[in-house]
This record gives C-alpha cells, structure tokens and sequence, in this order.
C-alpha cells in the first residue's frame, strides 16, 4: 500500500515537472507580434523624420494610431503627439489634442523602452525656426498664435523668465472663456511665484521735521527688519530706534511732579510697525517698491526715575504713525548649498512718518528717516 502512493506521488511530480516545462518553452517562444510592430513604427517613424522625410513620417504615424485604436490604447504618449503633429505640420491635430486634453486616453499599449520623446523634442528645436513661421503665416486664430507662441516658449526657454508669466497673464486676461483653459491649467507649467523671506539689521538716520526739529538733533540709530514678498508684492515687520539730543531746555509738569530738561538731555525714540508695497521694479540684481507704513511710535526719557517707585519718565509722544516710503535693494551674491537657496543683499529705504498724537504739543512733528541695512534672504532675489 505504501509503495503504490509513493508510485502515485512521484509520478503526480513528474506530470507537474513536464507541465512546467511546457509552459516555459511555450513562453519563450512567444511573440507578441503587435508589440513588435508599433516599436518599430516608433524608431522608424522618428527616423524618416530625422530624415526630413515627413510624408512617410505622416503616413507610419496614422498607420500606428490606427493600429493603437484597435487595442484601445496609445502608442505614442501626448508630448509626443503634440511634437509629431508640430513636425509633420498637422496643426488640426495639433489644436485638437490641446482643447480635449480631459478626453485623453491614459492607457498604453506597452512601455516603450526607447528615448523616442527625448529625440522628438530635439528635433522640435531644430525645427522651430520652420514651425513658427507656418503658425505665423498660416491661417490661424489671435487665440491659436497666441496659445501656440506660450506652448513653445516653454519649449524653448523654459520658465526661468518672467516673459512666461506674463504671457500666461495677458492670454487669461484676453481670453476668459478660452477653450484651451484645460490645456494651461492640466498641462502647461505653472507660473512661477517669486517668493522670498529676508532679515535684515543695520542703522536708521533720524531726521526730525517741524517744531520737532527745532529741538532736537537729527542721530542715528539702529534697525532690524523681517521681510517677505510673493510675486509682486512686499511686506516688512520692522523695529528702529535710538537716541537723540535735545537742543532746547525745557520744564514741563506731569502728575504734579515737575521735569527740567537741559540742553544734550537724551531722549530715546522706538519705532515698530509694517510696511507694505508694490514692486515698480524686481530685476534679478535691483529692487525698487514705493511702501506705505503704520505702526507706532515713542519718544521718551527716563532721566528722571532714579530710585523713585513712582513712574517718572516722560514721553514727547507715544503714538500711532502712518507714512510712506521707497524701498530700494540691491543684490550683492547668491547664496546656494545643498539645503536653500538664498542670497546677500544691501538694502536702502528712506520716507517719512507722520506722527498722530504729541503728548509735548509745542514740539510737534514729524520725522524722516533713512535706513542702511545688510540683508540676508531666502528664496528667490
């Protein structure tokens, strides 16, 4: 009884060991013809077009969709398609496929294992001269030349530039139920947003205007500053302060306690507040924005406190300010290593700040400033 299941066993092992290799024979000996065919259109295809031969291109490229379109699937991938109809000058197709891209097939009959793409798009740049100008002279609409000249400006220059941002802008802006917006929204790269934080510390010119001016010096002071900007725009947290001499002697009472102030006296003046503003001008070495400023002011001393628990000092002003200015900046090095990418730049403000409210009327004022700063940045310049 033993022996026949052991018969059994080894011949159910021998039955399954010649299965086996029947079905390893019968896979290396399979071939997928299809397979066979559309890579080969692929290389000849994109040889007849290194070849300049762009009817028969026309023709293997027709005869291989066809062929895809029987499996229901793609043979060529969409940037591919998009240069081959720039190629063989199909521009029906080529404006087809960039108004239905939501309708596009994402399923490939094979992974091509070849740099098809890679030399279509070389052979796209060596051809530009020749594309542009059948889209240029060819009968298309503002909205085609115009679609077409932002597609290959990509293409060409990539989007480093602003150039880009601003063709995008002005299409949306011109078109704004243009039929191509799934093709800038799915397909194209975004626009890029400049952005940026920055710190910077350095030294404030005080220059004191008004009755403000007639008793007091004009001194400097220091200054630190947080900024950060997106696109166009500027924001900046700022601190400043110093110190400044009074030229004049006065006395004044407070609270019944009487303050007798001498000339070279020192009063301290602390200024926080933001700044924001609209770059006229972001160039990749000079910055230039005219800002608008609110933020709060003092000015005060504290000669009298002495070891008095009573609160002794005195303050000119302690109030809201409001004013504006113009922000210049100016890039002296990148600053670039394996985690940010940064830069190191001078920095130059100068305006005017209007004060809202004089404890001390008769020395009412305002006063004007001029900032000298080095500025550390992260982001974009």
């Amino acid at each position: 009884m033993k022996i026949s299941k052991i018969i059994f066993i080894i011949g159910l092992f021998l039955t399954s060991f010649q299965l086996n290799a029947q079905i390893e024979k019968e896979i290396n000996t399979y071939v997928d013809s299809t397979e066979i065919l559309l890579t080969n259109g692929r290389k000849m295809l994109l040889e007849e077009i290194q070849l300049f031969n762009y009817p028969k291109a026309t023709e293997i490229f027709y005869f291989l969709e066809s062929k895809a379109e029987q499996k229901k699937c793609n043979v060529f991938n969409y940037t591919e398609e998009l240069y081959i109809s720039m190629l063989i000058s199909n521009w029906n197709y080529f404006f087809q496929k960039a108004e239905n891209i939501k309708n596009e097939r994402n399923s490939y009959c094979y992974f091509f294992r070849d740099n098809v793409e890679r030399d279509l798009y070389s052979e796209v740049i060596k051809n530009s001269d020749r594309i542009e100008a059948q889209i240029q002279e060819g009968n298309f609409s503002p909205e085609q030349k115009d679609l077409f000249e932002m597609y290959f400006h990509v293409l060409k220059y990539g989007t480093k530039d602003e150039s880009y941002n601003i063709q995008v802008k002005n299409f949306k802006k011109k078109y704004p139920q243009t039929q191509y917006k799934d093709f800038i929204n799915i397909y194209l790269p975004k626009p890029i947003v400049k952005g940026g934080l920055s710190f910077s510390f350095g030294t404030t010119g005080f220059f004191p205007q008004g009755n403000l001016h007639g008793n007091f010096d004009a001194s400097v002071g220091g200054a630190m500053s947080f900024d950060f900007n997106i696109n166009k725009l500027y924001f900046s947290f700022f601190l400043d302060g110093g110190t400044q001499k009074l030229k004049t002697s006065f006395d004044v009472v407070k609270d019944s306690s009487p303050y007798n102030f001498k000339s070279e006296d020192k009063f301290s003046n602390f200024n926080a507040g933001l700044e924001g503003g609209y770059f006229v001008f972001r160039g990749k070495h000079v910055h230039v924005v005219p800002y608008l400023t609110i933020g709060g002011g003092s000015m005060k001393s504290n000669l009298f406190e002495g070891n008095s628990q009573e609160d002794r000092e005195y303050e000119i002003y302690n109030s809201f300010i409001y004013g504006g200015g113009l922000h210049t900046e100016f890039k002296i090095i990148d600053v670039n290593d394996n985690f940010a990418n940064g830069y190191l730049s001078l920095k130059l403000d100068g305006g005017y700040n209007v004060i809202a409210h004089y404890n001390y009327v008769p020395f009412k004022g305002n006063v004007m400033y001029l900032k000298l700063s080095l500025n550390l940045g992260l982001g974009i310049f």
